[in-house]
């Protein structure tokens, strides 16, 4: 593998990261937003008021 290959490889791969962990924190914000929820084996994930 050339340089110019390795660097473009590692660049796509820093740039997967960077949106995996936007993707992470945007739906911990939206969680967090929505309260705390429970998850029931028969209903699923519900907000607390519920």
């Amino acid at each position: 593998m050339t340089d110019v290959a390795r660097a473009e490889r590692d660049q796509y791969f820093i740039a997967c990261l960077a949106f995996n962990k936007a993707l992470a924190v945007a739906g911990t914000a939206r969680s967090t937003a929505q309260g705390p929820r429970f998850v029931d084996a028969k209903t699923g994930p519900r907000l607390a008021t519920q």
